[in-house]
């Protein structure tokens, strides 16, 4: 691919009480490309929830030419039925920054699949790059990508 879309892939997620954090952790890495995940900047904060149970909170980040590996992985790891939910959603999931939001499954990650849901997901934003200015031109560079 000969011009950069994507300036960064920032992914978060939460590993409850009940939920090993190093599992919760690998299945975030795994949608990052293998020889990319060292490189990756990984931040931990421990949080307690309402009843003081712990939570561990993970912040992945993965800038440059990783970023964009990172989100051709993501899709190559999609069905075909999510990108096609992801085109009809594009609208509220991508705001006037260029940065596209997506909500991917867990367990799907752990099980090596980027499934889109909406409960207790690995959140991942997107910021894409190139001078996009349009829903239009991003449609076009996410359909470059694999994405849609």
């Amino acid at each position: 691919m000969s011009r950069r879309i994507v300036k960064y892939v920032e992914l978060e997620t939460f590993s409850h009480a009940t939920e090993s954090p190093e599992k919760v952790l690998e299945a975030a890495l795994s949608l990052i490309p293998e020889e990319l995940r060292e490189k990756a900047k990984i931040k931990t904060q421990r949080l307690s929830g309402h009843y003081g149970n712990p939570i561990t909170m993970f912040r992945i980040r993965v800038s440059g030419v990783g970023a964009q590996k990172t989100l051709e992985r993501i899709a190559n790891k999609m069905s075909q039925a999510d990108k096609l939910q992801l085109r009809k959603e594009l609208g509220r999931r991508l705001d006037r920054s260029m940065n596209l939001y997506l909500r991917l499954n867990k367990q799907a990650a752990y099980l090596g699949e980027a499934r889109l849901t909406d409960e207790d997901p690995i959140r991942v934003k997107v910021s894409l790059g190139g001078r996009l200015t349009s829903v239009e031109e991003a449609v076009s560079a996410l359909e470059e990508l694999g994405l849609m």
